[in-house]
């Protein structure tokens, strides 16, 4: 029987494949992938290239090596392909404020087509920015999962959330991960999937990124049930089609897993609202310079209220712009309160403005003295009482726990609150709550909490 012998490395090479190959082209390659561009454009010099290679190969082996994603298909055979946009005919174009998309070549085989161009300029303009890894990073992973129909439409945010977890895995220090985390922290009343497009504006630019910046959400699941849970959901998420929804399919996953989605958005209020966590100093430097940069903006609502001292005895409604969506929320600031018992009154409102019912959960989250910690709130109706010495703030995290309408539409819910400081914890409606001990004492019992704020606000409403 005859025998070939063919070295390894010669073996294991993948085919070079252009797609548009009518056009002539100039290429350079990695192990894994090759970048294309015409021969009349500008050329693409050595360290550019070299640079998308290398964030590609990054890219490479942490999905497939180390978290073991599904292969893009045909990369077994061939490298995977990226095409610097052009104008030519026959060649792939950039698209208008994308520096970088996944799509479909002719043939039917996953690429990526960057705008090199604006790449390089903002490279230029800040070096070492991170953006073109971080651009690379995101798009590779929307290529695991293909030309899948289930991100198709309006309930796209499952696919940006999901590319900017994976981006975070490769690099988790490039400092444009926290672009996308502030947008969504700077607008927390927005529903989890809300997908606006590219609206007009510096500051509706928030809406644009609240999406991708749901992937601290998915950190927050992952945190509570495992990242091989969470890469077993991507593996789902290959096989789902136009008519599946992005919320059933992850609290599914998450569920099984042992997981609890509505205590991963609690958590991520309290992340957000208090940036305390020694993780998040990256998050609020961002959320400060971008403040800074779109000012005070009607848009911006990081916060439905801010009181002070003695809080709002006489009750307030937050703005309707400030109402939170589903699976969503926000966050009331009370200042320096003047009692060291705090009592806190929500009513929230039966049904959201489309009439569908109104689950609510939350924390309270106190900051210094003696009692600080955080606790549980079932925001069902009834007042609720708690110590607050020498605090010098409480921060009330009020969450949507319904979860988001098949069409997507917006909508919100509405509520009023009432924060009353009081010298001693008195009872006048015999609620029972008065003798409620501090933070400090519940502490033990954190493990409970999610599970007595959940089902408190599952009797809400009747």
């Amino acid at each position: 029987v005859p025998f070939l012998f063919v070295p390894l490395a010669f073996a294991a090479d993948k085919a070079l494949v252009n797609a548009y190959d009518r056009v002539p082209s100039e290429v350079r390659a990695s192990d894994n992938a090759a970048l294309w561009w015409p021969e009349e454009a500008w050329p693409v010099d050595e360290a550019l290239s070299g640079r998308v290679l290398d964030a590609v190969e990054d890219a490479w082996r942490v999905y497939f090596d180390d978290l073991e994603l599904p292969e893009i298909a045909s990369t077994d055979v061939q490298k995977f392909n990226l095409y610097v946009g052009g104008t030519q005919a026959n060649w792939p174009a950039t698209r208008e404020g994308a520096l970088g998309y996944h799509a479909g070549d002719p043939t039917g085989a996953d690429m990526i087509v960057l705008n090199l161009a604006q790449l390089r300029a903002l490279d230029d303009a800040e070096p070492d920015n991170g953006f073109l890894e971080r651009t690379l990073h995101h798009e590779v992973f929307h290529a695991v999962h293909g030309l899948t129909p289930f991100y198709a439409g309006s309930d796209s945010w499952l696919k940006e959330a999901g590319a900017d977890w994976a981006a975070n895995k490769v690099d988790p220090t490039n400092p444009w991960r926290w672009y996308s985390a502030a947008m969504a922290a700077l607008r927390p009343n927005l529903a989890v999937h809300t997908n606006l497009g590219v609206p007009d504006g510096a500051s509706a630019n928030v809406d644009l990124w609240h999406e991708y910046g749901m992937s601290r959400l998915l950190e927050r699941l992952e945190d509570d049930v495992g990242t091989a849970s969470m890469v077993s959901l991507w593996h789902r998420v290959r096989t789902l089609g136009r008519r599946d929804r992005s919320w059933p399919v992850l609290t599914q996953e998450v569920e099984a897993a042992g997981g609890d989605v509505e205590e991963a958005l609690l958590s991520l209020g309290v992340r957000n609202a208090t940036l305390a966590h020694p993780d998040d100093v990256g998050l609020q430097a961002m959320i400060e310079a971008l403040t800074e940069t779109i000012g005070d903006d009607a848009l911006l609502t990081p916060a439905a209220a801010v009181v002070e001292g003695d809080g709002a005895p006489d009750g307030l409604r937050p703005e309707a712009a400030s109402l939170p969506g589903a699976i969503a929320y926000n966050h009331v600031v009370w200042r320096r309160p003047t009692g060291p018992w705090a009592e806190i009154l929500f009513e929230p409102d039966l049904r959201s403005d489309r009439g569908r019912d109104a689950v609510w959960a939350g924390r309270a989250v106190i900051e210094g003295g003696p009692d600080a910690g955080e606790m549980p709130l079932s925001l069902s109706g009834a007042p609720e009482r708690f110590a607050a010495r020498d605090a010098r703030a409480i921060t009330l995290v009020l969450g949507v726990l319904t979860p988001p309408a098949d069409d997507n539409e917006p909508e919100t819910f509405g509520y009023r609150i009432r924060l009353s400081a009081t010298a001693e914890p008195v009872d006048p409606d015999g609620c029972g709550c008065a003798d409620l001990p501090p933070p400090s004492v519940l502490w033990p019992l954190a493990a409970l909490a999610p599970l007595v704020a959940r089902r408190r606000a599952r009797r809400f409403p009747p």
